[in-house]
């Protein structure tokens, strides 16, 4: 199982929570960050090219955030993806196990459902926990496609366009979606909510993550 984080310092101290939950439910876990700079954490690091940016103005615009769209360049055939703002709450091996022709994904809280009618798809992820088919993204041209659907689904939105939309945009017939447990967001609204101890992956959306510094797993 090969665990990727897409981390800047800014975010150093909530991913080392985030891999210290994985680690204590997934122990043989591979762990991989993908940063621009040098982070004080004992794990592989890598880089990825970028020679494209999502279009300026839109919320995020961070190279973090950035990379997902360039993640046909690890050298890799499958992998998860997690937010340095996730916490692992239990054994992520049915999640990895699960068949991936492409994207596994879960739909994220009641704010999607405006994202989804705007871009006139039938449901709007979150990118901060997926399986990616990388062997598949690399033959389909993963990053040629997104930034080839860039422009028109940023005339689609009027919340924002950052790589999430364009990932949910460009390959909405190619996202296989997962139980909610696999991306519950904290304090969120959900048109059916679970118990978060019900949650495999906890996420803290949003600006103020002071929660995820004192939350028990």
């Amino acid at each position: 199982m090969i665990i990727v984080y897409s981390c800047s310092k800014l975010y150093e101290q909530y991913a080392k929570i985030s891999i210290d939950s994985v680690l204590k439910h997934n122990k043989n876990a591979q762990i991989v960050l993908v940063c621009q700079e040098k982070l004080d954490l004992p794990f592989e690091q890598i880089t990825v090219q970028q020679d494209r940016q999502v279009l300026d103005g839109t919320i995020h615009p961070s190279w973090e955030g950035n990379a997902k769209l360039f993640f046909e360049q690890l050298p890799y055939d499958k992998i998860i993806y997690l937010g340095a703002d996730t916490i692992c709450q239990g054994d992520l091996s049915e999640m990895w196990n699960t068949e991936c022709n492409y994207i596994n994904a879960c739909k994220t809280h009641a704010y999607g459902e405006k994202q989804a009618k705007e871009l006139g798809i039938e449901y709007y992820i979150n990118v901060d926990s997926m399986v990616m088919n990388l062997k598949a993204l690399r033959v389909d041209n993963f990053c040629d496609k997104a930034f080839a659907k860039m422009n028109e689904a940023h005339s689609k939105v009027n919340l924002w366009c950052n790589e999430e939309t364009m990932i949910n945009y460009a390959f909405h017939d190619k996202i296989k979606l997962l139980p909610q447990k696999y991306n519950y967001a904290y304090e969120r609204k959900y048109i059916n909510p679970m118990p978060y101890s019900n949650a495999k992956i906890i996420h803290f959306i949003g600006r103020d993550k002071s929660a995820m510094l004192t939350y028990r797993y």
